[in-house]
């Protein structure tokens, strides 16, 4: 819900002054929650469109988070991870030093690259990271398995119940 606002937001002030550079910094402080991945592909998405920087910080004392490190490599934005066993005392300058910069001088500055992003999406049935999914053409919802056949004879989507497929359909995972 607040990416949504957000993007209500930058969409109107985009319409008021074209030369915008909008940014969004999301500081996460737990690892992914699986059950949020589509929608946070679709501001994702809504980001690239508006040609929006999305800055990921993850506080967080192990692991990464795969959605937020997508999030930052396809908008261009910076992702870095920030130890909680560190003194919080540092964050603040953490923040100024890495994501204050604005996209112009971030090419003059040494700026943290991604060495590897993983690009692993999530079912939408198990809420785990998959490699091969079947893929509902209308909610672009991702699953571990074969769509379920309902009375009719249709295969319906989990995450929008839509029938996805006509039962003699073969279906192949996508890879």
């Amino acid at each position: 819900m607040l990416f949504y606002v957000v993007y209500i937001g930058i969409n109107k002030q985009m319409s008021v002054n074209s030369r915008l550079q909008p940014r969004i910094l999301v500081i996460q402080r737990l690892l992914d929650n699986p059950a949020e991945y589509n929608s946070f592909m679709n501001c994702i998405f809504s980001a690239q469109k508006l040609n929006c920087l999305m800055d990921g910080l993850l506080l967080s004392g192990s692991g990464d988070s795969s959605a937020l490190q997508q999030a930052c490599y396809l908008t261009g934005g910076i992702y870095s991870r920030y130890s909680t066993s560190n003194d919080f005392s540092h964050l603040l300058l953490v923040l100024i030093d890495k994501y204050l910069s604005s996209r112009c001088t971030r090419n003059l500055l040494a700026v943290p690259v991604q060495d590897t992003v993983s690009f692993k999406a999530s079912c939408s049935c198990h809420h785990r990271p998959i490699e091969f999914a079947f893929v509902c053409t209308v909610c672009l919802s991702l699953t571990c398995e074969v769509p379920a056949v309902d009375a009719e004879g249709n295969r319906m989507c989990r995450a929008c119940n839509t029938a996805v497929g006509a039962p003699e359909t073969n279906p192949n995972p996508i890879v």
